[in-house]
């Protein structure tokens, strides 16, 4: 069941009541808006008091990144980490995996391969798919509340020109004046198996927080009790969301198994 009765005041300034706290998947479905004129994205954290931030725009990370690189600029201290990042990644760019990268390391596809796999960027993940966002959620910190954000997104016509489909574009605008949605490629089984979506920001003020020109029209959090993670996880591994899913391959599955999985 729902939580009932009380408000809790969370940070941002944002009201969340108690029928908006998932104690099961269950509580999810019964949160997700059922418009399909509307599109949504999700974004799972396992700590719910972690701002709605690129990694590479949040305090310690920039100040840590900047002594090695000696660059305070985010936006030419993601470019170096990307030439580095580059270097390591041969196979994306041979024509023998999901290959067809750009040979352009500024490419948004570079980026968008590195932040997938931990890289600090400009970029934040999301995901179309809610329990995608509720896995990550719950994944660990179960002394921690979690919780997953819901990005209502504005209406097509009045979002596109804050929209980059990496179809359409080899890079994106190196310093945006508001945050933009970036649409992927699935050129890998990560991004495919996780729905993934981005956006990208240059500000470092919380996406939740953010009242300028935007893509989205509002956004809402949905808290997850630290005691309740458990057995979430549990009901995702029945419905077949879980390490081996969510990262598809060996190490996933190897993972999924060694958590007792079966």
């Amino acid at each position: 069941m729902i939580y009932e009765n009380t408000n809790i005041p969370v940070r941002g300034g944002i009201i969340i009541k108690e029928e908006e706290i998932i104690k099961s998947a269950k509580c999810l479905f019964e949160l997700l808006p059922m418009d399909s004129k509307v599109r949504y994205y999700f974004r799972g954290i396992p700590r719910s008091n972690y701002e709605l931030v690129p990694k590479l725009l949040r305090k310690n990370t920039l100040t840590a990144i900047s002594k090695i690189y000696q660059e305070n600029d985010p936006i030419l201290l993601q470019k170096a980490l990307l030439q580095r990042f580059r270097r390591y990644a041969p196979t994306y760019y041979t024509g023998t995996q999901f290959g067809t990268l750009s040979d352009d390391v500024d490419s948004a596809g570079c980026l968008c391969l590195a932040q997938h796999y931990g890289l600090p960027t400009l970029l934040l993940d999301w995901t179309l798919n809610p329990l995608a966002a509720l896995y990550f959620a719950v994944t660990k910190h179960d002394r921690e509340d979690g919780c997953i954000w819901s990005m209502e997104l504005k209406p097509r016509n009045k979002r596109m020109d804050l929209t980059i489909h990496l179809e359409d574009y080899e890079k994106l605008p190196e310093r945006p004046t508001s945050p933009l949605l970036v649409v992927p490629r699935p050129f890998t089984p990560r991004i495919a198996a996780q729905a993934g979506r981005f956006t990208c920001s240059i500000d470092p003020t919380p996406l939740n927080s953010y009242t300028k020109k935007r893509p989205w029209t509002e956004m809402r959090q949905w808290k997850i009790l630290g005691k309740s993670k458990k057995r979430i996880r549990k009901e995702l591994s029945m419905l077949q969301v879980h390490e081996g899913t969510m990262f598809p391959g060996l190490e996933g599955y190897a993972k999924y198994l060694a958590g007792g999985g079966l």
